[in-house]
């Protein structure tokens, strides 16, 4: 029943395995956050969308991942592949690994064929629905394979920062190097949509690279691989533990307000820094590369603070930093240097919220087994996946919406309402999403000590 376990929860892992484990997160983040920060804007401007019909796309997008990731949480912990030359879950990442790379390059690709708003309509959301597909069967089994590094609390959420670090420097060079290959490849203008859809095939090669670091390099310890291992299908069951699990519904709950309120500012960045603050791409290119910098430097901020802090403090103080954020924005104004502390807040918000929620999560895994008797780490994962993605997908459904509430439609004079209106929509969503966030995690009850006494407890039932 909890085979998945370490039989030695104080153990350590190699900095070499640690980094291994980050090039996953260098990989899968060239995806969702060239997909999170530019999707939007080359749906609207690039493609001709309407910014209702890119909000409905998205939109649509999630309710078919409410179905499809709980069915793939489920079936990964199957463990279908469990044999010990492979592991349980390093078999689903290089599965998933040829579709993600290819449904990533047809979401940046409208071909020529393609041009009414119907047609162009279609073809954005099934390849967008079948690239969110393969971005779950890699990102499930990525995120779940950390049950069966460690079972070293510490060790778990230090291996959250890297996987967060990995994630950072994914971010850096889709920040420094997207618009610079899209001027290269698309003429300096003259043909945008070819140019997205070269660069993001460069980035996605990348991608992929760094993911097969991860696939080939990470070890999957304290697993039986045996094939009378395998488990049964068992959705329900699964939904029942995860109901009754309240450190990981805390986690779902605040990894989806933390995805809405980073992608919702890197979806709106390139309107509000050429609307509002009157800047050019030169302004978005610096912005991006100092709050990735800073939140690259703020790796080992982190991870000094997983070994001195309860992972519920941390989570209490990424809420009021994200409402401190909000305001310097709002405040700085169209100030060069205001955007520019804002945004090195904002990268270390970065690194502290998703370090400390993927850091966490793993942890109540064991919690659902003491607590109701199965083990899903994947279904876990599976959840935390959906909620990441909901909040990716509602961050640009509400950045395309909040487009149509303040009247922008691209080649309209700019009136000083719409500028206002990005201002407001800017930091107010940061002020927002931070109190929501400090309400999710006020109910957080997993700390060390409690966590310890859980793995004791079933250490008994085990003998």
């Amino acid at each position: 029943m909890n085979k998945l376990r370490n039989r030695d929860n104080r153990m350590t892992i190699s900095i070499f395995e640690k980094l291994s484990y980050a090039s996953g997160g260098v990989g899968t983040c060239i995806c969702f956050m060239s997909i999170g920060g530019y999707l939007l804007y080359v749906y609207t401007d690039v493609f001709g969308l309407s910014a209702t019909t890119a909000a409905n796309i998205f939109l649509l997008t999630r309710f078919w991942d409410a179905i499809n990731d709980p069915i793939m949480g489920a079936v990964v912990d199957l463990r279908l592949f469990a044999k010990k030359s492979r592991g349980v879950y390093r078999p689903w990442i290089l599965l998933g690994l040829p579709f993600l790379v290819l449904f990533f390059i047809l979401c940046f690709t409208l071909p020529s064929f393609v041009t009414t708003e119907f047609e162009k309509t279609i073809w954005c959301t099934a390849f967008y629905v079948l690239y969110t597909m393969a971005q779950t069967v890699v990102q499930v089994p990525y995120g779940a394979i950390t049950n069966s590094i460690t079972t070293n609390t510490e060790e778990r959420g230090i291996l959250g920062s890297y996987r967060n670090f990995g994630e950072n420097i994914g971010n850096l060079l889709v920040s420094i190097s997207i618009l610079p290959m899209v001027n290269l490849f698309g003429k300096n203008g003259a043909d945008m949509a070819g140019g997205y859809t070269k660069s993001i095939a460069v980035l996605a090669v990348v991608a992929a690279v760094f993911i097969l670091i991860c696939w080939k390099t990470v070890r999957e310890r304290g697993v039986e691989t045996g094939r009378e291992e395998r488990k049964k299908f068992e959705l329900a069951g699964s939904l029942k533990m995860l109901a009754a699990n309240r450190p990981a519904l805390c986690m779902v709950f605040a990894l989806f307000l933390a995805a809405i309120v980073i992608n919702f500012r890197f979806a709106y960045q390139m309107f509000y820094v050429q609307v509002y603050v009157g800047a050019g791409h030169n302004v978005v290119t610096m912005l991006n590369t100092v709050q990735t910098a800073v939140a690259i430097v703020s790796f080992w901020i982190v991870n000094w603070m997983f070994k001195r802090m309860e992972k519920r403090s941390m989570l209490l103080i990424t809420a009021a930093l994200f409402v401190v954020d909000g305001a310097i924005f709002l405040i700085g104004g169209v100030n060069i240097a205001a955007n520019i502390a804002g945004s090195a807040l904002f990268g270390f918000l970065m690194s502290c919220s998703f370090s400390t929620v993927w850091g966490t999560i793993p942890d109540s895994v064991e919690y659902g087994l003491w607590k109701t008797g199965v083990c899903a780490p994947a279904f876990i994962f599976a959840a935390v996946t959906f909620a990441q993605k909901c909040g990716i997908g509602l961050a640009s459904w509400l950045a395309a919406m909040s487009l149509r509430q303040i009247g922008y439609v691209k080649g309209m004079e700019i009136s000083e309402s719409i500028r206002m209106g990005f201002y407001w929509w800017h930091g107010g969503v940061l002020i927002l999403g931070g109190i929501l966030f400090l309400l999710v995690a006020l109910p957080y009850n997993l700390n060390k000590e409690k966590y310890c006494e859980i793995l004791q407890a079933l250490d008994r039932k085990k003998q």
